[in-house]
C-alpha cells in the first residue's frame, strides 16, 4: 500500500511537470504566420465620391475595384491586397499612410488616376482619349437625319480641347455652333433658344450629370426629342439613366458608371506588383513604376477605347465598336 501511494505520487509529479513545462511553452511559444511574411499587404486609398450629387459614380468605381479585388483574391497573388475607401467630400486620413492612391475625376471624360505614394512623380490616368471619342461621333453622323449641330459643353476641366477638337475633325457638310454652360447652372433657356434659332437638329451634351440632365429636361419641355439629343461621355454618368431613353452615343468600353474604369486601373496596379515582387517584402516600386510605364498608352496615360451605345429601357448597351 505504501508502495503504491509512492508510485503515485511519483506519477502524478511528472503529471505536473510536463504540464507546467506545455504551459510555459504554449504561452512563449510565437509560431511564424508564413502567410503573413510570405504575402505582404499592400494598402491602397481611394478617394471617391461617396456622397453628394456624384455617390453614384464613386460607387461604381468601387464596385469595381471589389470586382477586381475578388479576381485577385481567386488567382493566388503573390501580395495581399486591400481598398480603404474614403469619401473624396471629407477625406480623413493622410494619403502617406497608403502605398497607392487611387481617385475618380471628370475632366469632361470619367476618369480614374493612379498615384504611387512611393514615387510621387508617377501618376496614371485611366480615360478614353477625345481624340478616339470624336472619330467614333463623326462616323456615326452620317447614320443621323442632322446637318446643324449644336454642341452644349459644361466650362469644366479640359473642355476647350475637346471643343476644339470637335470644330477641327468635323465635316465641311456640317454646321456647328457651340455654348458653354457652368457647374450649378439652372436655367438652359438663352442656349436652347439661339441653338433652335440657327436651326440646330441634333444636340451635343457634354458635361457633369448634375447640371447635363437639368439641360436635358428642359430641352424636353421645349419639345426636343432624345432622338435629337446626343452626347460624349455623359450618358455613362448620369444617375438617371431613364432620362435618356432612345439616345445613341459615344461612351468608354470600360463600362457604364465608370466600374471598367476603375476595375483596370486596379488591375494594372496589381499587375505592376505582381511584377515587381520581392520576397518577405513590399514591391520594388521603382520597377512597379517602370512596369507602368512600359504599358501605358502614352506618357503616364492608359486608353479606354471609345464605343457606341444607346438607352433603351433605362438600361445602356453597346451597339459598335
Amino acid at each position: 500500500m505504501h508502495l503504491m501511494t509512492v508510485r503515485t505520487k511519483i506519477i502524478l509529479l511528472i503529471i505536473a511537470v510536463i504540464t507546467a513545462l506545455a504551459t510555459v511553452f504554449a504561452a512563449t511559444y510565437k509560431p511564424k504566420r508564413v502567410e503573413i511574411i510570405g504575402s505582404p499587404l499592400i494598402k491602397v486609398k481611394a478617394l471617391l465620391p461617396l456622397s453628394g450629387p456624384d455617390e453614384h459614380l464613386g460607387n461604381a468605381a468601387r464596385r469595381g475595384f471589389e470586382a477586381m479585388l475578388r479576381q485577385a483574391a481567386q488567382t493566388q497573388t503573390r501580395y495581399r491586397y486591400d481598398v480603404v475607401y474614403e469619401d473624396a467630400a471629407a477625406p480623413i486620413s493622410d494619403d502617406g499612410a497608403y502605398k497607392a492612391v487611387v481617385s475618380a475625376g471628370l475632366m469632361p471624360e470619367p476618369q480614374i488616376i493612379l498615384k504611387l505614394q512611393d514615387q510621387p512623380a508617377r501618376s496614371y490616368v485611366f480615360h478614353t482619349p477625345y481624340q478616339d471619342a470624336v472619330d467614333k461621333f463623326i462616323a456615326e453622323l452620317p447614320s443621323r437625319d442632322a446637318r446643324n449641330i449644336g454642341l452644349i459643353i459644361q466650362a469644366a476641366g479640359n473642355y476647350r480641347e475637346l471643343a476644339a477638337l470637335l470644330k477641327e475633325k468635323i465635316p465641311e457638310q456640317y454646321s456647328l455652333n457651340g455654348a458653354v454652360f457652368r457647374e450649378g447652372q439652372q436655367n438652359f433657356a438663352d442656349i436652347i433658344n439661339m441653338l433652335r434659332n440657327n436651326d440646330t437638329d441634333l444636340f451635343v451634351i457634354i458635361g457633369a450629370p448634375a447640371e447635363a440632365d437639368k439641360l436635358v429636361e428642359q430641352l424636353h419641355r421645349n419639345g426636343i426629342s432624345n432622338y435629337q439629343i446626343t452626347s460624349l461621355f455623359t450618358v455613362d454618368l448620369t444617375p438617371d439613366v431613364s432620362l435618356y431613353d432612345n439616345v445613341s452615343f459615344v461612351g468608354s468600353r470600360a463600362g457604364p458608371q465608370n466600374s471598367g474604369l476603375a476595375f483596370e486601373a486596379l488591375r494594372r496596379l496589381i499587375l505592376a506588383c505582381e511584377n515587381s515582387y520581392v520576397k518577405d517584402s513590399l514591391p520594388d516600386w521603382k520597377k512597379a513604376a517602370a512596369y507602368l510605364d512600359g504599358k501605358a498608352s502614352a506618357p503616364g496615360e492608359f486608353y479606354i477605347p471609345a464605343v457606341v451605345k444607346n438607352v433603351r429601357n433605362g438600361s445602356i448597351s453597346v451597339i459598335t465598336d
